[in-house]
């Protein structure tokens, strides 16, 4: 994402761990490199919001799938829901979801 956004990696990490408040440039960059990778229009109000509304309330309806649970709602092995997705339906949850899942610390390769 870092390279189609045409910044640095740390850039991109700060934002999605919410360890920065992201420039208009950020923010613009990123939405653009989504538009590309979906084959559609998506408004800098889908991605940012000082109120936690967004004009597209769900992800599935903004990226256009048919809905689905995130990977992290359960275990690979484990069919079992996890706690944080237990009341979410297919294709309606958000990032909030997931921040309500804390994942167990696990080494990460090198990437190439």
């Amino acid at each position: 994402m870092a390279t189609d956004c045409g910044v640095s990696r740390s850039a991109i990490t700060r934002l999605l761990s919410g360890k920065s408040s992201p420039s208009y440039k950020l923010v613009a960059r990123v939405a653009h490199a989504l538009e590309v990778e979906l084959g559609k229009p998506i408004s800098i109000r889908e991605l940012v919001s000082e109120s936690g509304e967004y004009p597209t309330p769900w992800i599935c309806g903004l990226v256009g799938c048919p809905g689905c649970t995130p990977p992290a709602a359960s275990e690979s092995r484990d069919p079992k829901i996890r706690e944080a997705f237990k009341d979410v339906k297919p294709g309606y949850w958000t990032g909030d979801n997931l921040e309500a899942w804390a994942p167990k610390w696990q080494p990460i390769g090198e990437v190439k």
